[in-house]
């Protein structure tokens, strides 16, 4: 087997290597701080904060916040003697694993333990420029081991850092900085294993990255994959074959080692994943694109372009803009002889070919959607290119300077033909010319300018270059990425200052949720800032079972896949749910469920808003004596499966036969009805009938002063249309197949008389999507027979339409007498603590309990001491059998993997410990025998 030579190691040479290094560190940092003060500046001019309202607020500043309050705590109860961890959260969403929020990210890991919240924004901000220092940290390592010159690698190191990769993702998404810092540490490892049969490194940067992120790490597994078939050929003269598959099982032991090491963090992620309806999304995922094999004809120019424009991404998350210079660069590499470098010359042909493929995207999103978030990895290979050949440039022959001309010309005409008022390519087509003209300089009278200074200003036009790209991203005055980030005054009292504050002044011993008719996506998981028992969430890994309660439900409440809003003030699943609470704007009653009646001591504490307070609240658990079968729960409309669960429990066709002694659902949908609705009329601006219409103009909002208030209303072109309340009872709109020709989202808002509500419609294009076309809105209830006037508005300009539009109304005739008879069953001497519901039941026959509890994996229940089956009731909840007599129930929350992932973990770390002291010891006697 041979290998490519190595010199031993020189004493005085190892110390120099560490000056050059330490001079190294300290010229990229100054680069570094010169771009980022550049590419940031725009923060500081509308004095804006690097927390993406869309993410940043409701969920990176929340994993921050709560991740360092929960070791903080975990650590003072340790010293009191409690050893239990919590590992579920009742404000999290409905409840949920405390692993949706507390992130093993050892970055964010140490920096949480420094959250305050006087700080926030502060702290938030300099840990995102920090994790993007790291990005060009990281290449540099990888720079130094492969022995390229510092003046390359740093060049390599700015490109790597500087992408529009960390503009448009790591800017807005700082846990994006995993995959791209962590991959080139990953093929330090590889190389390692490659050339000296050393696996620890690798296998510590395996453990780390899946404890940081399982989804970053399966991206760059991948790439890992690809960079061994390109490299072995680079790193092996002969016997390729036979030494590939020597390396490839030494990778997979020191993989699945690394990976061990990191299974009790994986372990319950892993579970959530695959219980989430993120294991279904990617069944319709080349509808957003088409098919699975192109992206359309265009796709190779918007490549092209976007390759040195400042543009926020190619299309499907494609960020892959670096520097004018690449383009000098890659025709270096590219008129090379085809053998020189042809490592490097496959790997950017493999990458072009990969973003040219839709199925590429699809596979490297695993499996979900089709986007490109791997495209760091080509960004990798473009700055590896620059460490190999931006020395050249210098010295770029005649041939090649008047290639680059022609290509910056090619650039021009696909800019014109493309888009031609794209201002992005207009700007790189600029600055391509500007290059073009300092390398022309140098062309001319190389020798004139000392080669100090000539590498100097290479630097200087590269750090400039990219600094100019991601101004432009941010500017206010461009690409106004700045405008998606909190304004740094109101971030650190975001949600302190919001109006779900008032719900922590409620005084309440007993289990109980809150609900509102004004849940916006920015505030979702406030439940969790301010710890009170909510029902929104915002996370990638809502269960399966919770998004289909709200689809099969046809509710408004759910707004995607990732985001859950509220009940939508549904009587009977806010009762089901165990909604004691219920906030609204002040004077606003149409869309208070009906049994609230306003707590005026509450309200009166609050500005500008009324909490309501149920009379006929349920408890935790709550028992039902009949139940109906999943098969004739199918046959159901989405207002009689909502109804059936306030007499009977929803059960599986196999779970029936556990509960053949219950009797079967005798409900018969008598409390639901049909109304009439018309469409009356239609505002300048639509036009069409028969249920179709096209909207000419696009929804817009205005903010007017009312009584001295700011107060936004919707000055959107409207449908109006009118029907009739009916007394007692609840009335709901129902679109059915409501379809646009939008490519992705649009709202459809619905207002009547002191009532607002909104439908968000995703076409099968939106990655988003939940794959429904109905919707049924809740119109409040009503208490007497009224005409109701409403309008109809549509956030989008487009096409419209919907087979038909209907209204039904739900008798509260019955409501009281179903709670009082699910509460007589009910659990009684509820008692919560870490992980652990528990209580008393009496029954005088069998039942079956239901929990308010999202059915999930990792609780176990125990009746009088032994375990018990739990079965998934009513879509959503967790129920239990309940025999004839007085009971003591518990149930116990383990997260999923936690014991069998922490014996993996122990096993495999004392596993790569002894590792480490076997390696230790091997240096220590090849010392002694060097010195003897």
């Amino acid at each position: 087997m041979h290998l490519k030579s190595q010199k031993p190691p020189v004493a005085g040479r190892v110390k120099s290597q560490k000056q050059k290094i330490f001079e190294y560190f300290c010229i990229y940092t100054l680069v570094f701080i010169f771009i980022a003060f550049i590419v940031l500046l725009p923060f500081l001019e509308e004095e804006y904060c690097l927390i993406w309202k869309v993410d940043g607020m409701p969920q990176y500043l929340l994993w921050l916040k709560y991740t360092g309050e929960y070791i903080r705590d975990a650590i003072v109860q340790f010293f009191h003697g409690n050893f239990t961890l919590p590992m579920y959260d009742f404000s999290i969403g409905m409840g949920g694993d405390v692993r949706g929020f507390v992130k093993t990210d050892p970055i964010n890991l140490l920096a949480s333990l420094l959250f305050n919240d006087e700080y926030s924004w502060q702290l938030y901000s300099l840990l995102t420029i920090f994790k993007i220092f790291l990005v060009g940290l990281s290449f540099s390592c990888y720079g130094f081991y492969m022995k390229q010159k510092r003046y390359n690698i740093l060049a390599g190191a700015v490109i790597y850092t500087f992408s529009s990769y960390t503009f448009y993702q790591i800017q807005r998404h700082p846990q994006f900085y995993m995959g791209i810092v962590f991959l080139p540490l990953l093929c330090i490892g590889l190389e390692q294993i490659m050339q000296k049969r050393k696996l620890l490194f690798y296998t510590l940067m395996v453990a780390i990255s899946l404890m940081a992120s399982y989804y970053f790490l399966f991206i760059n597994t991948l790439l890992m994959g690809i960079y061994v078939l390109i490299r072995i050929g680079a790193v092996y003269d002969t016997h390729r074959i036979r030494n590939f598959f020597q390396v490839l099982w030494r990778i997979i032991v020191s993989y699945l080692l690394g990976c061990g090491m990191s299974a009790v963090f994986f372990a319950s992620s892993i579970a959530s994943f695959f219980l989430s309806a993120r294991t279904d999304s990617g069944e319709n995922a080349a509808s957003a694109v088409g098919s699975y094999i192109s992206y359309g004809t265009t796709r190779i120019v918007r490549l092209f372009l976007s390759l040195v424009a400042p543009v926020r991404d190619a299309g499907y998350l494609t960020t892959i803009s670096v520097s004018v210079l690449v383009i000098p660069v890659l025709l270096l590499l590219f008129t090379r002889k085809i053998r020189q470098k042809l490592s490097l010359k496959i790997s950017v042909l493999l990458g072009i070919l990969f973003l040219m493929i839709p199925a590429f995207g699809f596979i490297f999103s695993g499996f979900s959607a089709i986007n490109n978030r791997w495209s760091f990895g080509f960004v990798f290979v473009l700055a590896i290119v620059f460490m190999s050949e931006f020395d050249h440039l210098r010295q770029m022959t005649r041939k090649q300077y008047l290639l680059f001309v022609g290509f910056i010309i090619l650039y021009g005409i696909c800019w014109l033909v493309l888009e031609a008022d794209n201002e992005a390519y207009r700007f790189a087509f600029l600055l391509l010319a500007g290059a073009a003209v300092l390398l022309g300089i140098l062309q001319i009278s190389p020798k004139k300018i000392p080669l100090t200074a000539q590498k100097a200003g290479m630097i200087l036009i590269l750090a400039v270059s990219v600094a100019l790209n991601g101004y432009y991203t941010n500017s206010a005055s461009f690409g106004n990425l700045v405008d998606q980030f909190q304004n740094r005054h109101t971030a650190n009292h975001y949600f302190t200052s919001c109006r779900y504050q008032y719900l922590t002044n409620i005084s309440d011993d007993s289990f109980y949720r809150t609900d509102t008719d004004m849940m916006y996506n920015n505030y979702n998981n406030t439940a969790v800032a301010l710890d009170y028992n909510g029902i929104s969430l915002y996370s990638s890994t809502i269960g399966s079972n919770t998004i289909r309660y709200f689809t099969e439900s046809e509710s408004v409440g759910i707004s995607a896949i990732n985001r859950t809003l509220s009940l939508d003030g549904r009587t009977s699943q806010e009762a089901l749910a165990c909604v004691k609470y219920f906030i609204t704007t002040e004077g606003t009653t149409r869309s208070v469920p009906y049994g609230f009646v306003l707590d005026k001591e509450l309200s009166d504490q609050t500005e500008d808003y009324d909490i309501y307070v149920n009379q006929y609240p349920l408890s935790i658990g709550y028992g039902y004596s009949s139940v109906i079968s999943r098969s004739e729960y199918e046959n159901l409309s989405a207002l009689e499966k909502q109804q059936v669960q306030m007499k009977s429990a929803v059960l599986s066709d196999e779970d029936m036969d556990d509960f053949s002694s219950l009797s079967d659902s005798s409900w018969d949908g008598s409390e639901i009805s049909e109304g009439d609705i018309a469409i009356t009329g239609m505002d300048k601006g639509i036009s069409g009938g028969n249920n179709t219409y096209h909207v000419k103009k696009k929804g817009k909002f205005k903010t007017i002063v009312v009584d001295g208030k700011e107060t936004e209303i919707d000055v959107s072109p409207k449908l109006h249309f009118q029907t009739t309340s009916k007394a007692g009872c609840e009335v709901y709109l129902r679109f059915k197949n409501l379809t646009t020709d939008r490519a992705k989202r649009i709202d459809v808002n619905v207002y009547t008389d002191g009532l607002a509500k909104r439908a968000i419609v995703r076409s099968d294009k939106d990655t988003y999507s939940l794959g429904v076309n109905d919707y049924l809105i809740n119109l409040g209830y009503y208490d007497s027979e009224e005409t109701i006037e409403g309008e109809l508005s549509f956030t989008r300009k487009g096409n419209y339409s919907f087979d038909a539009i209907e209204i039904y109304y739900v008798s509260m005739d019955s409501y009281e007498e179903d709670i009082a008879a699910l509460n007589d069953k009910g659990l009684k001497d509820v008692s919560l603590s870490a992980n652990t519901i528990s209580g008393t039941v009496t029954a005088d026959q069998e039942q079956i309990m239901t929990f308010s509890v999202p059915y999930h994996i990792g609780w176990k229940a125990y009746v009088d001491g032994r375990e018990t089956e739990i079965y998934n009731v009513n879509t959503l909840y967790s129920g239990i059998k309940i025999t004839p007599g007085t009971h003591t129930v518990t149930l116990e929350y383990t997260s999923p993997g936690t014991t069998a992932g922490g014996i993996i973990s122990a096993v495999c770390t004392l596993l790569f410990l002894s590792a480490v002291i076997i390696q230790l010891q091997k240096k220590r006697r090849a010392l002694n025998h060097m010195e003897q």
